[in-house]
């Protein structure tokens, strides 16, 4: 595993597409590989069992950002995995793109009114991810919401937010249907679809909106894929880490974080990179902030200070005030 890790984030490893995410998410996945094999080599079986059992998450993100990629539907699995709970297999199934199976398993959780409400809120937001950035179905997606609504069982506050979604959802049923090819296109759709889910949001991190979310993040991973080094780069990776830091429910909680730190790098010293600096800002913060307080290492200081001094305005050249002759 350790080696398949490493070599999917080799300089030689061949991407289906530019979209950054790809080289970013299997970076991370060679270092949780390596330290779940450092937890098994020092004995700590258990801990090295949840991490290597959580790999899938990195699999998921990867897979499900967009509709790019083959999906594989008449794949022959291995008869072990008919032991899996439901949740495990429905996220095995993901992670190897068999999405119609892997929904299916989804579907089992929310039709079974004795599944505990922590399974019931994980395969929701994994089938939904599915169904609006996969299959971009609304069809499909406002079964999946009307499911999780009729769930007894079903967290109140999933319930509240799928109430949300589903009205977004008839509107999206409604929505002309528009192929989306060029950059600008693909820019003013993303730009369009995060302005409506802000404006629904009650509060920054409030997850009414993440039909929206999903699918903006969904159009801005194809503007990615395509058109990584446009005009729109920066604000694109600005809006995704927008997305990102309201879904973080993909099991890589930083993963906003990379993406403002790709915007600053990308354009420093400009209003957008100023934006991304702030979000970043805010995260480390509170990543580091406890029940004590907020203590910052000094390497995580030094480090804000040079991405601070990286998105501050460019000087402006000072002007010549010498008399012409």
């Amino acid at each position: 595993m350790a080696n398949l890790a490493h070599s999917l984030e080799s300089k030689d490893a061949v991407t289906p597409d530019q979209d950054p995410m790809l080289p970013l998410v299997a970076r991370l996945f060679a270092k949780e590989v390596d330290h779940a094999q450092q937890s098994l080599k020092y004995g700590h079986r258990a801990y090295a069992r949840n991490s290597i059992r959580s790999l899938t998450n990195y699999c998921i993100a990867c897979h499900t950002r967009n509709a790019s990629g083959p999906e594989f539907k008449g794949l022959d699995l291995n008869p072990a995995l008919s032991s899996l709970k439901p949740l495990e297999k429905g996220n095995y199934l993901a992670s190897i793109r068999s999405f119609d199976r892997s929904i299916e398993e989804y579907e089992k959780i929310l039709s079974q009114a004795n599944t505990n409400s922590f399974e019931v809120e994980r395969a929701a937001r994994a089938a939904l991810a599915i169904a609006v950035r996969v299959k971009r179905d609304p069809d499909k997606t406002m079964s999946l919401v009307e499911r999780i609504i009729s769930l007894p069982n079903s967290p109140y506050f999933l319930k509240e937010q799928a109430t949300q979604w589903k009205q977004t959802i008839g509107q999206w049923k409604h929505e002309s249907k528009r192929d989306l090819t060029t950059e600008e296109e693909l820019y003013n759709e993303a730009r369009r679809l995060i302005t409506d889910a802000r404006t629904m949001q009650k509060y920054p991190l409030d997850r009414s909106a993440d039909v929206l979310y999903l699918r903006a993040s969904g159009v801005l991973h194809d503007l990615l894929s395509k058109y990584s080094k446009g005009k729109h780069t920066a604000d694109a990776f600005y809006l995704t880490g927008l997305s990102y830091e309201v879904l973080q429910s993909t099991g890589i909680w930083d993963l906003h974080e990379f993406y403002f730190l790709a915007c600053i790098n990308q354009a420093p010293h400009s209003d957008t990179s100023r934006r991304c600096f702030k979000h970043y800002q805010e995260s480390v913060y509170a990543g580091y902030t406890g029940s004590s307080g907020t203590f910052l290492p000094g390497e995580t200081q030094k480090k804000l200070a040079e991405l601070e001094d990286m998105s501050n305005p460019a000087p402006k050249e000072p002007k010549d005030t010498k008399k012409l002759k």
